[in-house]
């Protein structure tokens, strides 16, 4: 056994891990010095620690002792929902530093699956040419070797592969977030608008994210009416589930009274236009809409009221059609209709439609 080797192994899945010399040792009940006097080559791990210390590093003790030039760091195995680490597993596949294996369910797994999943590979490994990160999709047949070079950890955030549908059918939907791309989003919704599916699915359809940021590789998943979302620093994906909250992120909000917004409608389609970076200012949407020139009923003063029945002039429909949009109006959205009526401000909402609205408690 080469002593040095050994100890840069600990010495990287030490870091790999993001322990500390004090952490590891912590968790192994020994000094701090100990661990130094291994990774530096002066001395071996105790038979007795090498359980423990392959357990805390996330490897085998075969791994630890009888080092390959390719080496797989973590791997997960999983839907999105769900994963295992199968690190383990894929090292016991290595074979002349080369790992040759498909990815096939129930192989990788101890877990029980929905069927109808997609199903993912994430892996980290080392070899000669450094750390790298690849992915595959199941039935896909990985190989990795001692020169093989594939992705590397990203500063911001990177989407690096997405698929939308289900075990048997996915579809890569790469090229759709390629074009979504100009409208910022902070959020993805699953469903049949935002992504190509397979018409003859009739059960639940998934959206599955692969993605870099600077602590690596990770995949995500969420179902059909549910979405991905971001974090505010935008370094983090997750599944979002509350199906009931349906917003645009970043909607600017409306100034105080007297600073010169006083027509409401006016200032709201304002923020909208703006939000759907529509450039156009407060004066602008009164000019073109006729509200500086509106009259009002039973008040000689400037009526600040919204679009309601005290206004004598429509001034709405010309100010929407000046930018492009043609109103619909609802006005007492009887209850057997409000379904139908919430279903079309959600829809309008996800395509980053901001809604103007009096009273929506009718359908809300």
């Amino acid at each position: 056994m080469d002593i040095g080797k050994i100890g840069k192994q600990i010495a990287g899945l030490r870091k790999d891990k993001g322990y500390t010399q004090e952490k590891l040792a912590e968790l192994l009940d020994i000094s701090p010095q100990a661990i130094s006097k291994w990774e530096n080559g002066h001395a071996m791990p105790e038979i007795t620690l090498l359980p423990t210390l392959s357990q805390a590093l996330g490897t085998s003790i075969d791994n630890l002792l009888f080092i390959n030039r390719l080496q797989i760091i973590y791997a997960l195995y999983g839907d999105g929902i769900q994963s295992e680490d199968v690190t383990q597993l894929l090292n016991r596949f290595v074979e002349n530093d080369i790992l040759r294996i498909k990815v096939k369910f129930p192989i990788f797994s101890c877990l029980k699956y929905d069927d109808n999943h997609p199903k993912f590979l994430i892996i980290k490994y080392r070899n000669d040419n450094g750390v790298y990160y690849t992915f595959a999709k199941e039935e896909d047949i990985v190989v990795i070797n001692q020169e093989s070079k594939d992705l590397k950890p990203a500063e911001t955030m990177k989407i690096v592969a997405a698929y939308y549908g289900t075990a048997k059918a996915k579809y890569d939907v790469m090229h759709k977030l390629e074009h979504y791309k100009v409208f910022n989003w902070n959020e993805y919704h699953a469903n049949h608008e935002t992504f190509p599916s397979d018409p003859t699915n009739d059960d639940k359809d998934y959206l599955t994210f692969i993605y870099l940021n600077k602590d690596g590789i990770h995949f995500v998943t969420c179902e059909e009416g549910e979405s991905i979302a971001c974090d505010v620093d935008r370094e983090v994906y997750y599944r979002k589930q509350m199906l009931q909250e349906y917003f645009i992120a970043d909607v600017p909000m409306l100034p105080e009274w007297g600073m010169g917004w006083e027509c409401s409608w006016a200032a709201a389609l304002t923020v909208a236009l703006q939000a759907m970076n529509i450039k156009t200012s407060y004066e602008h949407v009164m000019g073109v809409s006729g509200a500086c020139y509106r009259l009002a009923f039973s008040s000689p003063c400037w009526d600040y009221s919204s679009v309601d029945g005290l206004v004598a002039y429509d001034y709405a429909t010309p100010g929407y059609k000046a930018f492009g949009f043609t109103p619909r109006f609802a006005d007492r959205v009887e209850k057997e209709n409000r379904s139908e009526e919430r279903k079309y401000l959600i829809n309008q909402i996800r395509q980053n439609m901001p809604v103007l609205g009096i009273n929506l408690r009718v359908v809300s």
